[in-house]
């Protein structure tokens, strides 16, 4: 079944927020890169039409692709090759599945720290560069600029949930908090 249309922000307000992206929320973790797709410029005609141009990446691979590159790359660092017994399996493809949660999660702390709302799905790109994953976010006329307030209230009620879940993920969250802050250019 199709997606149904959402309204989006007009290309000039895309290439701005891109820009913006580009220059503020480009994070390095242990084993993600976040980054964003490049604008290049927005056009717009004089009967209305407009679109943004954003520059290609090569390399990019499907979700379970680099899934299954990430399987293999965690593999081969525990010295494993061929088969492996089921739990060393699980754990292999648990911690693929966290890098790959990693990403999702610094592409939200990104949004949130510069004050968006994706009102899309979160989208992202990925390809891997030698033993990293790159996660490339994409879609930016989905972007809303919250209110400070909202931001502020955002922040707090993800601050209260990290303190009462206590996931292995809340640790790395606070780890991409002070990350993003030494990443981010002011």
């Amino acid at each position: 079944m199709p997606k149904p249309y959402k309204p989006s922000l007009p290309p000039q307000e895309e290439f701005e927020i891109a820009r913006e992206f580009n220059k503020r929320a480009t994070i390095h973790s242990e084993h993600v890169d976040l980054r964003w797709e490049v604008p290049i410029a927005y056009v717009q005609f004089s009967d209305g039409y407009s679109f943004s141009l954003f520059q290609y990446e090569e390399g990019i691979l499907k979700k379970q692709q680099i899934y299954s590159r990430l399987v293999d790359m965690v593999k081969a660092q525990r010295g494993h090759s061929g088969l492996v017994g089921k739990k060393d399996a699980f754990n292999i493809m648990s911690e693929a599945g966290e890098i790959m949660i990693e990403a999702e999660d610094l592409y939200n702390l990104a949004n949130l720290r510069l004050g968006y709302r994706v009102t899309d799905s979160h989208d992202l790109l990925y390809k891997m560069e030698g033993q990293r994953l790159v996660a490339i976010g994409i879609d930016f006329e989905y972007h809303q600029k919250m209110t400070q307030e909202e931001q502020a209230q955002l922040i707090k009620n993800e601050r209260k949930s990290r303190i009462r879940g206590k996931r292995k993920s809340d640790t790395r969250r606070l780890r991409f908090e002070s990350m993003f802050d030494a990443n981010a250019a002011p």
